[in-house]
């Protein structure tokens, strides 16, 4: 059974002890919701991938779609560490000669969602097939089924509930707020 959004907000709203939405609407609850699934998709790469042809560019750096957080692989060729490359050959972007043949990727280390390819491309147009990449899940609505796996559900209650106790003016309680953003930040692997 596919769990959806409005189960989630539900169990938030009643962690919250609001479960009439007297306090926290149900849009409030559902912005929070898809701050959640964006927030999990960049904290923890393949929580949400999705695999495209990537129109290439002139040049060694390449840029994901839009939504695109990280590169996580591309089908047949070989990731690289590109601080290795730039040791070999500083200049290796300029100075190795340009093809439409790539044997090798390198992730950007300054920008997430772009990446490197060796040799660097020619001006052809083309593409690259079957670039995975972490990306931002869509927004979704009241009656939608989430999109991340179901094994994040408790995460996203717990931030929804941090959101909730964190902006409520009337009932704000900081304390509990910081324990449910340190529990999600637990469930998904980046507590401290």
């Amino acid at each position: 059974m596919t769990t959806t959004v409005d189960s989630v907000l539900n169990t938030a709203a009643r962690v919250l002890g609001d479960e009439t939405n007297e306090h926290w609407p149900a849009p409030t609850l559902l912005d929070a919701f898809n701050e959640a699934q964006s927030r999990i998709a960049s904290d923890v790469p393949g929580a949400y991938t999705l695999v495209a042809d990537v129109t290439m560019v002139a040049g060694a750096r390449q840029t994901l779609p839009i939504g695109g957080i990280i590169p996580l692989d591309i089908a047949n060729i070989r990731r690289v560490d590109k601080r290795a490359i730039d040791r070999e050959n500083p200049a290796w972007q300029g100075s190795v000669t340009a093809s439409n043949t790539t044997t090798m990727w390198a992730r950007d280390p300054n920008h997430a969602s772009n990446f490197y390819v060796y040799p660097p491309r020619t001006g052809t147009p083309g593409t690259l097939a079957d670039v995975e990449y972490s990306a931002t899940p869509a927004k979704i609505t009241l009656g939608d089924p989430i999109t991340l796996d179901e094994a994040y559900v408790p995460a996203i209650v717990d931030f929804i509930v941090y959101r909730g106790l964190s902006e409520d003016r009337d009932l704000a309680d900081p304390v509990r707020a910081t324990h449910f953003l340190t529990e999600y930040k637990t469930k998904i692997g980046v507590a401290k």
